[in-house]
């Protein structure tokens, strides 16, 4: 005999954990998503002519101009 009440139970339990999972994955991911943003920020604040930089593909250049 198949008890309902207990599949129904296990179901809202692994519910609720799959929520939790969510919520706490987005909080995490928010916060790096900022951290992320501050440094790009920081590193374009730096940015002058002159300045040598590597882009992602390993090719070097220098900044000209503003």
């Amino acid at each position: 005999m198949i008890d309902w009440h207990t599949i129904l139970w296990c179901c809202i339990t692994l519910g609720f954990l799959l929520v939790c999972f969510l919520i706490i994955y987005y909080i995490v991911s928010a916060r790096m998503m900022k951290k992320k943003r501050e440094e790009l920020k920081e590193q374009l604040v730096h940015m002058k002519p002159g300045k040598d930089i590597l882009f992602a593909g390993g090719i070097r250049g220098k900044i000209i101009r503003a």
